[in-house]
């Protein structure tokens, strides 16, 4: 009877069913964490909305594991738990620091795949910008341009589908108009404020768009060096340009303006 009576307990253990529930420090149910012997973890289950769990024991000798992301585990010792009660884990959070992490602004990807990028000292020592950004471009094998216009014409295209945008913002006339076929001779661009120019023949960044003519995307100086005051006049145009620093190393600002007109030019072949 004695035997009988071991066996039996032993029989009835080895269906034994361990209840619990899985908190965190807060008091508040922990969804989903995963509840496993050392043994088997394969064999494991996870906690419920409310945090609770069950989970078939078949022997006191070894140890129930409960974690979960952002949680330090816990180890349980199975010969120390009362499976007549409602097993209470409590996790507290695990602290981790990650390294530092700093984001700089580059050129972007679409560089490698664009027609050219242009600096302003490019525009300085091409003759045939004759100190315009956007004359610059017509020496270009994807440009097209035939005209005096700094209108630029890409891939055949008429220029007025040519898009031009400055430091993200589509520029909708980007060259004055001085003749009256209302073509105009130079931009609305002082060289002095162009950092880079990137020209896209096809297949802008997205960012931009889609355009079916090609992209003339200009950006500004990002720092100057110096504060300086620039004027300039020509039979077809006059001009002002202000470079002023605010704080150094910090900020700075930029003016720049021209009027243009061709009332030399008609007076000069009128006489």
């Amino acid at each position: 009877m004695l035997a009988i009576l071991l066996l039996a307990s032993l029989f009835c253990y080895s269906q034994s069913v361990l209840r619990g529930v899985v908190l965190n420090k807060k008091g508040k149910s922990v969804f989903a964490a995963n509840v496993y012997l050392k043994s088997n973890p394969n064999e494991g289950t996870t906690s419920n909305f409310d945090g609770k769990f069950s989970l078939k024991i078949d022997s006191t000798n070894d140890t129930l594991i409960v974690s979960f992301i952002g949680y330090k585990a816990k180890n349980i010792y199975l010969e120390s738990v009362n499976f007549r009660k409602l097993l209470i884990i409590k996790l507290e959070e695990s602290a981790q620091s990650l390294d530092e992490l700093i984001i700089t602004a580059g050129d972007p990807i679409s560089e490698k795949i664009s027609v050219v990028k242009i600096k302003k000292l490019d525009i300085y020592l091409n003759p045939v910008s004759q100190g315009d950004p956007l004359k610059a471009i017509t020496i270009l094998p994807a440009s097209t341009t035939t005209n005096e216009t700094a209108n630029p014409s890409l891939r055949g295209s008429s220029a007025d589908r040519s898009r031009v945008i400055l430091n993200g913002v589509p520029i909708y006339k980007p060259v004055g108009a001085s003749q009256l076929n209302n073509q105009g001779f130079f931009s609305l661009f002082n060289p002095e404020i162009i950092d880079n120019i990137y020209v896209y023949a096809s297949n802008p960044p997205l960012t931009n768009g889609n355009t079916s003519a090609g992209l003339v995307q200009i950006k500004t100086n990002k720092d100057i060096k110096t504060s300086q005051l620039q004027l300039s006049t020509s039979l077809a145009s006059t001009g002002c340009f202000l470079s002023q620093k605010i704080k150094k190393d910090v900020s700075f600002i930029q003016v720049y303006g021209n009027y243009q007109f061709s009332n030399a030019f008609v007076g000069i072949q009128n006489g």
